[in-house]
């Protein structure tokens, strides 16, 4: 696909959003899940339960947020169809008016 403007600017948010996903809140998420764990190592519970549950609470954040991208990305897709379809539909009316154009614009020999 061809991206150009508002479809590239919004590919570049959607790349940034996903590359913030993966080397920051992904990396965040482990490292809760670490501290959860040496809490129950201690047996310190219920601060595991507690980091657990805000754990659980920013996974779902990022689940929204990935589908919110690939939300934006099906209608992207789906406008994109839209497009082509319409511009293959106007083709041969197109083709026919240069046509007719061009055999008007021609001077008309003769012998």
């Amino acid at each position: 696909m061809n991206l150009s403007g508002e479809t590239q600017d919004k590919f570049e948010d959607w790349k940034q959003q996903w590359e913030n996903i993966i080397t920051k809140k992904m990396a965040d998420i482990e490292e809760n899940l670490l501290e959860a764990e040496e809490a129950a190592d201690r047996y310190r519970f219920s601060k595991a339960k507690k980091v657990l549950r805000n754990t659980d609470e920013r996974l779902s954040s990022i689940e929204k947020e990935i589908e919110n991208i690939l939300n934006e990305l099906e209608q992207l897709m789906e406008t994109e169809k839209s497009s082509r379809e319409d511009a293959e539909q106007a083709a041969p009316g197109i083709h026919a008016l240069k046509k007719e154009t061009v055999s008007k614009s021609l001077p008309i020999r003769q012998s």
